[in-house]
């Protein structure tokens, strides 16, 4: 790359994408001159550049010209997983679960299994014995609580004794949450939490290939996963099919490893 200066500006320049294990530093003209194939200079303008062979570029153009988005062929949108602000006090394990309705078992009804994006596998889940605990902010929920101001607490604590035992001793660090609900007990405000009951699509936001999985169980997820308000298979079958990966690894963000960061972007 080079300072534009009076020269006339060259109508094609060659591109070679090199994975960093077949680099060769010492004999890179070399390489490039060899496995390296020329581009026209208008594809290196102010929009995103495309650096994919000619073949391809074709391919992908042939795709996105005869889609049709996935919100417009099946009026969604992805949703993500629920936010807790700090796993720690409402993601638990089994063995917490077990204490918590020990000690105190009207506990149990705000306690649900949840999946995590690790769980989500190609066409189906694994729950692992996990559990949430499913505190709806008082503006979504019409808790015994969710008016009574100063005296709240009192009554969450009188409601459900052993989760208020679970959570009293990290309320400093539930109050510096940016995700919290109306007190420092709850959960951000969602409007969508009927969707986690139905049965849904579930897809896990990082990813080394594509993992959509049907829940016909009424799992909860965390926000290591995306869900999708649908049963219908012939979208998981797509969106896990190798045409889709194809595409989605040319237009997703890459991480660590080249996972793909599967956000909301269908």
């Amino acid at each position: 790359v080079e300072k534009p200066n009076e020269a006339p500006k060259p109508k094609t320049a060659r591109l070679c994408t090199i994975p960093r294990e077949q680099l060769r530093i010492d004999d890179l003209s070399v390489q490039i001159e060899k496995e390296g194939f020329e581009i026209s200079q208008d594809r290196l303008g102010q929009a995103t550049w495309n650096l994919e062979r000619p073949a391809i570029t074709d391919l992908l153009n042939k795709i996105g010209s005869n889609g049709i988005p996935l919100k417009e062929f099946a009026s969604l949108r992805p949703l993500y997983g629920i936010k807790t602000g700090l796993n720690e006090a409402f993601l638990i394990p089994d063995e917490t679960r077990t204490k918590i309705v020990a000690e105190d078992p009207t506990g149990e009804e705000i306690l649900r299994p949840y999946l995590r994006g690790q769980d989500i596998s190609r066409w189906s889940c694994a729950w692992a014995n996990l559990w949430m605990i499913v505190l709806p902010s008082s503006s979504d929920k019409a808790w015994p609580w969710a008016t009574l101001g100063e005296r709240a607490e009192g009554k969450f604590k009188a409601q459900y004794p052993s989760v208020y035992g679970h959570l009293k001793p990290l309320e400093e660090r539930l109050r510096k949450r940016e995700d919290q609900g109306k007190y420092w007990w709850e959960l951000r405000s969602c409007a969508y939490w009927e969707q986690f009951l139905r049965p849904k699509l579930c897809i896990q936001r990082i990813a080394f290939h594509s993992r959509v999985a049907l829940d016909s169980n009424g799992m909860l997820l965390n926000d290591a996963a995306i869900i999708l308000p649908t049963v219908d298979p012939w979208i998981m079958a797509c969106l896990n099919s190798p045409a889709m990966w194809f595409f989605s690894f040319r237009f997703f963000p890459h991480k660590k490893d080249e996972a793909l960061s599967m956000d909301i972007q269908y």
